[in-house]
């Protein structure tokens, strides 16, 4: 998924940077005029969000916590254009069978720190989205 997504980002001729940012996944992305919107793309596995939200009711405060982090850290020239206030962050997240994707609907609902995305899928979607682009 995560070739499909940048290549999708990068055929719109947007503005994109991977993240440093502990051992995740993570790519920033924003227009190259002067727009004020701002992305974050966290590409991470159902078992792997679980590991660093120590469980599934925290999933919602470890994404507000690394979106606050990678701002500090590595966007400070975005912060004159208000990126605490234009920034989305997109999780696109690889689920399994056993996944409880039920309690992941709430993580949307709350944009205290930024607008949440979640982009679920599984394998099965992801072939067929590969077959149609």
């Amino acid at each position: 998924m995560r070739g499909l997504v940048l290549k999708i980002i990068n055929d719109s001729n947007i503005q994109l940077r991977k993240i440093d940012y502990k051992d995740l996944e993570i790519y920033f992305s924003t227009f190259e005029e002067e727009k004020m919107d701002f992305y974050l793309f966290l590409f991470i596995e159902y078992d792997d969000l679980i590991q660093i939200s120590e469980n599934v009711d925290n999933i919602e405060y470890a994404l507000n916590r690394i979106a606050i982090e990678v701002q500090n850290e590595h966007l400070q020239e975005f912060k004159e254009k208000y990126i605490d206030k234009n920034l989305s962050f997109i999780t696109i997240l690889k689920h399994n069978d056993n996944s409880q994707l039920f309690k992941l609907k709430k993580v949307e609902e709350n944009y205290f720190v930024t607008k949440k995305y979640l982009l679920i899928y599984s394998d099965s979607d992801l072939s067929v989205l590969q077959t149609n682009y």
